[in-house]
């Protein structure tokens, strides 16, 4: 369509199609994948979309790692499941940042958010990520006895480098420090989204495990926290490059 175009007459006619199930077992380093979320995707899909709300069929595994779609037509299909670790919780205390700001009558105006904690991180889960992708065909008839294994995902460590004039952050804003790591196609899964990551006082950082993909890395570093009779001060620091095997990725 070009600007403005205007189409009728795209009509689309609809035929019946006889659907089939699609049945496995999930298997982990352990053994059988129990309770976990498997789905079906049309081929291709990933590359123009999130895989978030496209799936052709969803169900989840049994006590066995036993699976079954019901309701699947003839088609070209990729099937995934990802299990990611759950962060640890932090018994540090939360973080109140103040921040004074001009009003539109020239008055000034005091914003409070919560940020992270103001402690030391905790530390990152030690269960694997883990994740399966497998190509999936289906015909006139019921595809039975798929085999899907997982595999651990790979983890994601470097360090944070400052450069610049300003004094570089403290090793608590450090602490704070915001890293997210985000697959380039879409939307990325909440279970990517609060995937758990570690920063060290000294600037090294370290993530859980990964699916294989194409990310982008970004971070930002938070203000700086208000005291009595001293409001916060926003940081002056932006993310610059991300640099991995001498070159900026």
């Amino acid at each position: 369509l070009g600007s403005g175009q205007e189409r009728s007459g795209v009509d689309f006619q609809l035929k019946l199609m006889a659907a089939v199930r699609v049945s496995g077992t999930v298997m982990g380093p352990e053994g059988p994948a129990r309770n976990l979320g498997v789905k079906l995707f049309p081929l291709g899909a990933d590359e123009f979309t999130s895989d978030s709300g496209i799936e052709a069929a969803a169900t989840a595994t049994d006590a066995t790692g036993s699976f079954t779609f019901l309701g699947v037509t003839p088609g070209d299909y990729t099937l995934k499941c990802l299990r990611m670790p759950r962060p640890l919780a932090s018994s540090a205390p939360q973080a109140m940042t103040t921040i004074e700001v001009m009003g539109p009558n020239g008055s000034m105006m005091s914003m409070s958010s919560v940020g992270g904690a103001s402690g030391p991180a905790p530390p990152l889960p030690t269960e694997l990520t883990l994740w399966a992708t497998v190509a999936v065909s289906v015909s006139e008839t019921d595809v039975t006895g798929l085999s899907v294994t997982l595999r651990p995902g790979a983890r994601i460590s470097g360090r944070l480098v400052f450069d610049g004039a300003k004094d570089p952050p403290t090793a608590e804003q450090l602490q704070r420090a915001s890293i997210q790591i985000n697959p380039i196609s879409g939307s990325p899964p909440i279970q990517i989204l609060t995937a758990a990551k570690r920063i060290e006082a000294d600037g090294r950082f370290s993530s859980v495990g990964y699916p294989p993909g194409r990310y982008t890395v970004t971070a930002s570093v938070p203000s700086t926290p208000s005291t009595p009779g001293v409001p916060g001060i926003p940081s002056s620091w932006t993310l610059r490059s991300a640099i991995f095997g001498g070159h900026d990725i």
